[in-house]
């Protein structure tokens, strides 16, 4: 499947990859929601000069890589 055929592509994947680095819960939980994730992503992305979905790509592109890497 394409990139622009995903709907996930890149937010939710960014949001996935984001939610990976802050660890998990004892139950095995994420510890940041997704929304949590996207808020995070975004001030990131403004405090670095960056475009939102430019960071949202790159970090997409960098979940998947690791994803498709584990398969």
């Amino acid at each position: 499947m394409e990139a622009n055929e995903d709907s996930r592509y890149p937010y939710t994947y960014a949001a996935d990859y984001v939610r990976s680095l802050a660890g998990y819960g004892e139950d095995g939980s994420t510890k940041l929601s997704r929304s949590d994730a996207s808020r995070i992503r975004s001030e990131i992305a403004a405090a670095i000069g960056m475009e939102d979905a430019e960071l949202a790509r790159k970090l997409a592109d960098r979940y998947k890589a690791n994803c498709d890497g584990a398969r």
